[in-house]
């Protein structure tokens, strides 16, 4: 009885001495892992993105990213980039040149290509390919045969450039001073709050209005022609922390279609109808309720305390 007890833990013995083992070699292994690419994210100034079918550059000028003529959401790019750079790849999932075909990360079949460039030079680039599961993708460097599974999806590579738009391109540059509405009203800050046309606005409303031009995002490019239907809503005079610019809407033959334009931004872009609608507002209800703006001048001042005991009747 003894003697099995003894080869029982004998056993377990082992076989904890082995999986630490393998659990230190993992470790190890991930330790001494190298990064998919060799890559200085402050280096690159442009990224080319490519499908089958299609490719799309983005570039970094003065500091911020651009796509096409358009400004980019420089975050999402510098993510891209950080990402990239920092990839390690543990164990290779497959070493050999006809893997590449398998996994869709070859010269000739691929998924992405991205290639991060500083001008001319081309710092580094990776091809993507088939999903091995949620939020993984089979890639390759260029140049190696080792075909690796990163965390990451092809989706978070577009190559459409409404994708990689900054959508706050015409936003305000808070605050927001005053609003010249196509209607003709005007809604300004003074030093004791919000006016509607000279007169004491109702201030939680105004202050929210003003906010929808600071938080404006449009979905993006629209398309030639865009504006040629519909109607004109009008243009609206903002003064924000840069200056006065404006914003002129138009709603298509469809009356869900809105477009906007900005003299700070060349180009017509596609607005969301419940954003124009709320811009688009009457001005009415931003007008000050009686209590906020002071008594009504034409009501009867409110009687003293003489008065008042004037008109209690005698007992």
């Amino acid at each position: 009885m003894n003697s099995r007890i003894g080869l029982l833990t004998g056993l377990l013995v082992a076989q904890l001495v082995i999986i630490a083992a393998v659990l230190l070699l993992d470790a190890r292994e991930a330790g001494n892992a190298a990064n998919l690419l060799s890559l200085t994210p402050s280096e690159v100034d442009s990224v080319i993105i490519a499908d089958a079918d299609q490719s799309l550059t983005l570039t970094r000028n003065d500091g911020k990213w651009q796509v096409g003529a358009f400004p980019a959401d420089s975050a999402k790019v510098d993510k891209l980039i950080s990402d990239f750079a920092g990839f390690s790849t543990p164990w290779p999932v497959a070493t050999t040149s006809g893997s590449a075909e398998r996994f869709e990360v070859s010269e000739d079949k691929f998924q992405r290509r991205v290639s991060f460039r500083k001008g001319d030079a081309v710092l580094a680039e990776v091809f993507l390919g088939t999903s091995p599961g949620f939020q993984r993708v089979h890639a390759r460097a260029a140049g190696s045969e080792d075909v690796f599974a990163i965390a990451f999806s092809n989706y978070q590579a577009p190559v459409k450039a409404e994708d990689w738009l900054d959508k706050a391109m015409l936003a305000a540059v808070a605050p927001v001073k005053s609003i010249v509405s196509p209607a003709g009203w005007k809604l300004e800050k003074g030093t004791e709050g919000w006016l509607l046309d000279g007169v004491a606005a109702d201030q939680e409303k105004a202050g929210l209005y003003a906010e929808r031009f600071e938080n404006l995002r449009i979905l993006g490019e629209a398309d030639a022609g865009a504006q040629s239907q519909g109607a004109d809503k009008g243009t609206f005079t903002v003064t924000d922390g840069s200056g006065d610019y404006t914003l002129q809407l138009h709603q298509g033959a469809d009356a869900s279609d809105y477009t906007v334009r900005s003299s700070r931004v060349d180009g017509a872009f596609k607005m969301a109808a419940y954003i124009a609608e709320q811009l688009l507002n009457d001005g009415g209800d931003l007008s000050a309720t009686p209590s906020e703006s002071g008594p009504d001048p034409e009501s009867p001042p409110p009687a003293t305390d003489a008065e008042s005991d004037d008109n209690v009747a005698p007992e």
